[in-house]
């Protein structure tokens, strides 16, 4: 059954959309503290807007990471979709189950949520009641989140696209959490001060999960 995560943000489950089960058993993680943010790269995103759609575009992404890709499920915890036509609020959907290892940042998958939006945010706009969607589902569901940072914070691609990734900054701010750039940068400063010959690059902290080191490109 759908959960209702705000009084106008709904979260649609795994049985809602017909999802399929792993086709092997996911890793366990610690308790997320970090939360990354993706796009699909639909250009066509504005076009799926009823529920039934929505539902089948999620089946479609599940079926592309496991048959395409080989992993055991959908990489991403959470897809989220942007309020088009006659609707006024952004939909999200469960994926992957987020006491598992997403398979999304490669080499810093362990220990994260990884959310994606549906659409091509190289082009696409976010809209607001996207952000606060995305803010209500991590404050509701992942409080313990104190890093929001994009695909491209840890990985050489431009994912989330550079329209959702200027968005991070305010839905940090809305659910009281540090950007991931900016903590990086912080980091990679304070280190400079400490060791000689500049500073160093900050380890990926993910470790060595299978399938979950490669995650999705974007």
């Amino acid at each position: 059954m759908s959960v209702q995560l705000s009084e106008n943000i709904t979260m649609w489950t795994r049985r809602d959309w017909g999802a399929v089960h792993p086709s092997s058993v996911l890793k366990v993680q610690p308790t997320p503290k970090e939360a990354f943010l993706h796009h699909t790269v639909n250009s066509l995103a504005a076009h799926v807007d009823t529920l039934a759609e929505q539902k089948m575009a999620v089946r479609a992404i599940q079926r592309g990471h496991m048959r395409e890709n080989g992993w055991s499920d959908i990489g991403y915890h959470y897809l989220v979709f942007q309020p088009y036509g006659s609707l006024d609020y952004a939909r999200v959907f469960q994926g992957r189950q987020h006491q598992y290892v997403p398979a999304a940042q490669a080499n810093h998958n362990t220990g994260t949520i990884a959310i994606a939006v549906y659409g091509d945010f190289r082009t696409d706009g976010v809209k607001p009641n996207t952000r606060h969607a995305i803010a209500t589902l991590i404050r509701t569901r992942h409080a313990q989140v104190a890093l929001l940072g994009g695909h491209r914070d840890v990985f050489p691609t431009s994912c989330p696209g550079p329209k959702l990734y200027a968005a991070i900054p305010r839905i940090a701010d809305n659910i009281n959490a540090a950007t991931f750039a900016l903590a990086s940068m912080m980091a990679r400063t304070e280190m400079s001060t400490h060791f000689e010959g500049g500073p160093c690059e900050l380890c990926a902290v993910g470790g060595n999960d299978t399938e979950f080191d490669h995650g999705y490109p974007g």
